[in-house]
């Protein structure tokens, strides 16, 4: 996406949970409506999420942030928000 006068940049994305998606030819669905989608807290692009914000989101969705998952992900580097 490029800047210009009748552009948007976007500093910001929104995060789901993809444990539940399931693939349908080239999209991804989830079993969250998109207004919840929508309204989920944003994060600033090109930063690690930090604790306090991934269990902000997990609250979001109605999850139960489990730190034992959190700490394990960290380890293997992999990124902590999945279910």
């Amino acid at each position: 996406m490029g800047a210009g006068p009748d552009r948007l940049v976007r500093t910001k994305s929104s995060f789901v949970p993809i444990a539940q998606a399931s693939q349908r030819n080239s999209d991804v669905q989830v079993p969250y409506e998109k207004q919840l989608v929508k309204d989920a807290p944003r994060i600033e692009i090109d930063q690690h999420l930090s604790e306090a914000e991934e269990q902000e989101l997990w609250r979001h969705y109605g999850l139960n942030y489990d730190t034992s998952y959190a700490d394990r992900a960290a380890r293997r580097g992999r990124p902590r928000m999945s279910s």
